[in-house]
């Protein structure tokens, strides 16, 4: 193979990444670019290794990201994004519930974050006991979330009815931040609420309990309930 291909691969699985910078598994980007999977192992591996692609692993799944210079820093995507956020606070009297409300709008305009490979586990889900469906969904949430950002699954309770559960997210990036960001999290329960509904027919409840935000992100948590409604 020449050497030329080579940059070929590599250029068009960077430009790929840039375009969707929630991120892609393998099986994303071989059915994208019309490519192998084996071939998309084999110059994603190298770029990794280069330093130009990052991955994370989100449940059973590997997600592949950009780290090009050329995307948006982080720092200022989230100072934009709180900002933006903040400006509705003070005509919300039900600050939780009204953020959920929009979450629920941007669940209506926005495709399921979800790469191929995922989205055949996902909706296979609805068809589970509730016990499984919520305990698998403690590992979903990133999908649910639009915003890159660290958020580890530190510990999942499911209640002896199987009908509700709590979830201990911890190391959250987005409160050592600026602690305002849980405006952030209050939006994304109302886009799970939509979304479950809309993607596995389940009728949920899903709601910000308690959280912390420091400046050491190990402190940094969020508790979420999810109650599936008889």
């Amino acid at each position: 193979m020449s050497p030329s291909n080579d940059i070929d691969y590599k250029k068009n699985i960077m430009d790929l990444l840039l375009k969707n910078v929630a991120g892609l598994t393998i099986t994303d980007i071989s059915e994208k670019l019309g490519i192998s999977r084996n071939t998309v192992y084999r110059y994603i591996g190298l770029l990794v290794e280069k330093g130009k692609v990052q991955k994370k692993k989100i449940g059973a799944y590997t997600l592949y990201f950009t780290s090009e210079t050329e995307t948006i820093p982080k720092g200022l995507v989230f100072t934009f994004y709180l900002g933006y956020l903040s400006t509705f606070k003070d005509n919300f009297k039900d600050v939780q519930e009204s953020y959920k409300q929009l979450g629920k709008i941007v669940a209506q305009k926005t495709q399921f974050p979800i790469g191929t490979e995922d989205s055949e586990t996902t909706e296979s889900l609805g068809k589970y006991t509730n016990h499984y469906f919520m305990e698998i969904f403690g590992k979903m949430w990133p999908y649910f979330d639009p915003l890159p950002h660290q958020l580890d699954v530190l510990d999942i309770k499911i209640d002896g009815e199987e009908n509700k559960a709590i979830y201990h997210f911890g190391n959250a990036e987005l409160l050592e931040f600026d602690p305002d960001f849980i405006i952030h999290f209050y939006v994304v329960s109302g886009y799970v609420e939509h979304r479950l509904k809309a993607q596995f027919n389940k009728d949920v409840k899903c709601d910000i309990l308690e959280y912390n935000a420091s400046k050491n992100r190990e402190e940094c948590y969020v508790k979420v309930s999810l109650e599936v409604i008889k």
